[in-house]
């Protein structure tokens, strides 16, 4: 578990370390309110949207992340709503495996913490509902103006202001925090891809003697190519099959949010990959896609007065490439 070093060395101008004010409700925010109000801090939370929406698709959730989660006291809450797959294929674009592994076994040679697959509004619920119960306040619809690092205050748009002794900025790849401690200069740019998810029926993908065997036994399907790459698991919920694939944006394209696309554009892109995948991309009409976002790391993290940090994504964006 983290030892608050860096909340400790941060903060040699404070005498006592009471409150803690967490700009974002995502996976980074909720997991250090449970953390921190566990270690008996006081923690508010500001979320921007007006609800805590089910957004998203899949997430993979590796061992050393289920650590986190046990210690978190969550883990089992968190196996409840996932599926624990048995392997991992990777294939050539044009289906030949080229490696495969057993990522949860039950024998003694398996990792004692499971890597899981989750829908990410299921994760979000569950940390969600625990960090409530631990008595951390989550204030929704709190869209942060300003952030005054030296006297540990927040101002919303609406006016109102929040104080702590320490601040939190784990708001996500467009953060706010991000451009208020480093300036306006480093902004989220595409990264040059783009990513599009297909959600089909798991019990259609069963079916079809082709793709029987992305369904059984359960696992994490991979095929790479050049500048490509998609990534397939069943998900616990609603009979979920989920498929993401990433792809070069095209020359000139705008920068996007989450929006329906056509999936004619994926079928032709991938017409001469695996026929499996074409099989995949004609059992759903829908598709949506979004820019991949980055921005320029940087090593300015922590404000000069030991009462601000940028934490996840907000600090660090994390790409899904291998």
């Amino acid at each position: 578990m983290p030892s608050f070093k860096l909340l400790e060395a941060a903060s040699n101008e404070l005498d006592i370390i009471q409150s803690v004010l967490i700009i974002g409700a995502g996976l980074t925010g909720l997991t250090a309110a449970i953390r921190l109000r566990q270690a008996n801090f006081k923690v508010t939370v500001l979320e921007r949207s007006p609800a805590m929406q089910d957004i998203g698709a899949g997430i993979q959730i590796p061992p050393n992340c289920s650590r986190v989660l046990e210690g978190l006291g969550v883990l089992q809450k968190i196996e409840n709503e996932a599926i624990a797959p048995q392997t991992l294929i990777i294939r050539s674009q044009k289906g030949d495996q080229l490696h495969s592994q057993i990522i949860n076994s039950d024998d003694d040679h398996g990792s004692a913490y499971p890597h899981l697959v989750i829908h990410r509004a299921d994760f979000i619920r569950v940390l969600y509902e625990e960090a409530l119960e631990l008595g951390v306040h989550i204030q929704l619809d709190a869209r942060v103006d300003y952030v005054d690092f030296e006297a540990g205050s927040v101002k919303l748009l609406t006016g109102a202001t929040f104080t702590a002794d320490i601040i939190l900025g784990a708001d996500g790849e467009h953060s706010i925090c991000r451009k208020l401690l480093q300036g306006p200069k480093n902004t989220s740019q595409s990264s040059g891809n783009l990513v599009y998810r297909v959600m089909v029926p798991a019990s259609v993908v069963a079916l079809d003697p082709d793709l029987h065997c992305l369904i059984k036994p359960g696992g994490i399907q991979a095929w790479y190519g050049p500048g490509s790459h998609l990534i397939c698991y069943q998900l616990d919920r609603d009979d979920s099959f989920n498929v993401v694939l990433t792809l070069p944006a095209p020359a000139g394209a705008p920068t996007i949010g989450p929006q329906p696309a056509d999936i004619n554009e994926l079928r032709e892109y991938f017409h001469d990959w695996d026929p499996r995948l074409q099989k995949l991309l004609d059992l759903t009409d829908q598709t949506q896609c979004w820019t991949l976002h980055e921005h320029k790391l940087s090593d300015k993290w922590v404000h000069p007065s030991g009462r601000f940090i940028l934490l996840g994504d907000a600090a660090h964006p994390i790409l899904p490439y291998m």
